[in-house]
């Protein structure tokens, strides 16, 4: 039987609501980098980061997201928590491996892997997934890239709302983004059950 506590964290929804570029160009390279750490992994493991880049993006359209949308976290049971960032940019130039050579810097990076060396509880878990982002943050920044925007969270299983399914609408002048959590406890013998 699979845990109550298994989840998913996604992005179902991310429009481009402006580019910060004001007048070069009809068409956008806008991305995502997230990274997550739940309490299974503070101690000793590196976050999960994730890219996305959406090419060719006109200012008010929505990027190319179908299904659930990009997944942040999971499905997992965190344990006690889970903690993510997630940051919007808009590429000044073509990815290519820039992008690649961030992410790659990011999970090994001498300040990730001591952070999580000395990590325990949350805290030093926030520390760790917030080291990873700022990581990727410095490398694209040598490419000029604009930060659109950026949005912390964590979820404890005992508070409110803790792992249930919810949905956070947040967003700046330049974005719109839809946060999804999704409960993913039960089985589906029992979910039929109940449909009959």
């Amino acid at each position: 039987m699979a845990s109550e506590n298994r989840i998913a964290i996604t992005i179902p929804s991310l429009v481009l609501k402006k580019s910060s570029d004001v007048g070069r160009r009809a068409k956008n390279e806008p991305y995502i980098v997230t990274s997550a750490i739940d309490g299974n992994e503070a101690e000793g493991q590196r976050p999960t980061l994730g890219v996305r880049v959406f090419p060719k993006i006109s200012p008010g359209e929505a990027v190319g997201l179908v299904g659930s949308g990009h997944l942040v976290y999971g499905p997992d049971d965190p344990g006690d928590f889970v903690a993510f960032s997630i940051l919007v940019a808009e590429s000044d130039k073509d990815l290519g491996n820039g992008l690649g050579a961030a992410h790659e810097q990011a999970k090994n990076n001498d300040k990730v892997k001591e952070a999580l060396k000395t990590a325990t509880g949350i805290g030093a878990a926030v520390a760790v997934a917030d080291i990873a982002i700022e990581v990727m943050l410095a490398v694209l920044k040598r490419n000029k890239d604009d930060q659109l925007y950026r949005v912390d969270g964590t979820l404890l299983r005992d508070v409110e709302p803790g792992y249930r399914n919810n949905k956070f609408t947040v967003g700046n002048e330049y974005v719109d983004m839809t946060i999804q959590v999704f409960q993913l406890g039960g089985n589906l013998a029992s979910l039929l059950n109940e449909a009959d």
